[in-house]
This record gives structure tokens, C-alpha cells and sequence, in this order.
């Protein structure tokens, strides 16, 4: 991989695929299992249209904060084996394995709410209940008046209306999966001295927003291929993810690599001295 007209070393290839591959494998594990709750709730909503019973997924919540500890647990294994293609070992990181499985029990026993999951797990409820309650409501009253509609018909009418909501979960879900694997790169290399500055890498295909892209558009460059002083404010501000959908990764950059060396000492690509296309409206980091 060639950054800058320099070219990343074997280590960082691999680091890059590897966090690529489990997130790619816990995201589909994810769709899988959200499409066959919706699926299943869809179906029994539109049998349910005669009886007027009520709509109240509750495996949103479960299922959501499920995929929040597992991408947690993932993303720390895998800074930890990181470290495995350092020069130096780094000090331990302030997040360990063994906090994060504790939570994760306590959270299996009710003993413990994680309110960020929690909130979004409740979003998608509210969006699923919204949507489906809209087409529940139309087939109700033909029903109720005589219509002709095929339970068949009620039931793919629902399960439609409830596929609005898989595609905003699949959103948020790929948004957070790049999220922890950022913030746990970040918890685990900010600790340590060799690791002096970061390197934000986008993927490159025609779903690179302007924001990422290290290309510029209308005169402001995205951010793939600048580097970032590790202690830069606006690190904080700019981590992935940067937008919905993002799928950008920091890469750390340690003082002893000399591949490294040459991209800190480029004045050119330090984020500070760039000019960047803004983050979206509302984004909230």
C-alpha cells in the first residue's frame, strides 16, 4: 500500500486488513440477525392486525448492546495483538479485556445499562414501531371495513415498511463498529512513547465522501493520507468515524519505524497544515 508515494510496510498492511476483516465479520453477523428479528416481529404484527395487539419489539435492545461488547471485545484483542508487530511493547493499555468482560457479565445479569447502546437500540425500536405501525394501521381499518387484502398482502406490506428500519441500523451499526476499533487503537497506543502520531487512512471506492477522500473537492482536501500529532486537539474532533457510514482508520505511526519516520517529518501532510472539507452539519463527536 502506497500513501503519500511512500510505501506502508508489511505490519501495517496487515494490521489494516485484519481490523477490516472483523468488522466486515461481526457487521454481517449483525444484519443477519436484526433482518430475521425484523422478519419475524413483521410477520406476527400483521397476524396480530385483527386482535389490535400492540407493536413492542424488545430483542432491539438485547441484540443492539450485544453487538456493542462484542465489537469492544474484538477491537481490544486486536490493539493487544498489535502490539505484536511494534518494535518496542507499549504500556498496558487503560482498557483491559478482563474490564470489558466484567461489564459484559454484568450487563448479561442485569446489573448494568450501557446508556449509549441502549439509546440507539431504543431509536431503532421507536423507528421500526413508527414504520410499522403506519402500514398496520392502513391494513387494519380495510380489514375492519371488509377489504379484500390477502393476509399475504398485509404481511409483505409489513415487512417492507419495517426494512426501512434494517438500513438505518445497518448505518448505525458499521458507524459504531468503526468507532470501536478506532477508540481502542487510540486507548491503547496513547499510552505509550513510541507511538508519536497517527495516520488517517480512508477506503478508496465510490462511496468515499469528500470528508475522507485524499482528494480535493471544491479547493478543501479530505483527510486520507494526513498525518495527526497524537496530542492534536483535533484528533479528538476527527477520529473515526467522521460521518455515518464511515469506514476510515487511524493507522499509529512509531518513532522507530523509519517508513513512519518519513511521513511524520512531511510538513506537507501534517493535518495542521491542511485546509479540509468540513465535517457534515449536526455531526456530533
Amino acid at each position: 500500500m502506497i500513501v503519500n508515494g511512500i510505501r506502508l510496510g508489511s505490519e501495517d498492511v496487515i494490521r489494516l486488513k485484519n481490523s477490516a476483516a472483523i468488522a466486515q465479520r461481526l457487521e454481517n453477523k449483525w444484519d443477519l440477525l436484526l433482518r430475521q428479528v425484523i422478519n419475524r416481529h413483521a410477520k406476527d404484527d400483521a397476524e396480530n392486525i385483527p386482535a389490535g395487539s400492540a407493536v413492542n419489539p424488545p430483542d432491539f435492545d438485547f441484540l443492539f448492546v450485544e453487538h456493542y461488547f462484542q465489537v469492544q471485545i474484538e477491537a481490544l484483542k486486536l490493539a493487544e495483538k498489535e502490539t505484536e508487530l511494534e518494535s518496542k511493547k507499549l504500556a498496558a493499555q487503560p482498557r483491559t479485556l478482563a474490564a470489558i468482560m466484567k461489564l459484559y457479565d454484568k450487563w448479561r445479569k442485569g446489573l448494568y445499562k450501557p446508556k449509549g447502546p441502549l439509546a440507539r437500540a431504543s431509536e431503532m425500536k421507536t423507528k421500526y414501531i413508527n414504520a410499522v405501525q403506519k402500514a398496520w394501521h392502513k391494513y387494519s381499518e380495510s380489514f375492519r371495513h371488509g377489504g379484500e387484502q390477502t393476509q399475504v398482502e398485509i404481511k409483505q406490506a409489513i415487512v417492507e415498511a419495517a426494512n426501512t428500519t434494517t438500513a438505518r441500523a445497518q448505518t448505525i451499526v458499521r458507524t459504531e463498529t468503526t468507532r470501536y476499533f478506532n477508540q481502542a487503537r487510540r486507548a491503547y497506543y496513547d499510552k505509550g512513547n513510541e507511538v508519536t502520531h497517527y495516520l488517517f487512512l480512508a477506503v478508496r471506492d465510490k462511496a468515499t465522501t469528500p470528508w475522507c477522500t485524499p482528494l480535493k473537492v471544491n479547493g478543501k482536501r479530505g483527510r486520507s493520507g494526513l498525518v495527526y500529532a497524537k496530542n492534536d486537539p483535533l484528533l479528538d474532533k476527527e477520529t473515526p468515524p467522521i460521518h455515518w457510514n464511515c469506514r476510515s482508520e487511524l493507522l499509529p505511526l512509531n518513532r522507530f519505524n523509519p517508513v513512519h519516520r518519513k511521513l511524520i517529518a512531511d510538513s506537507s501532510i501534517q493535518r495542521r497544515n491542511n485546509v479540509c472539507t468540513p465535517l457534515p452539519p449536526g455531526w456530533n463527536k
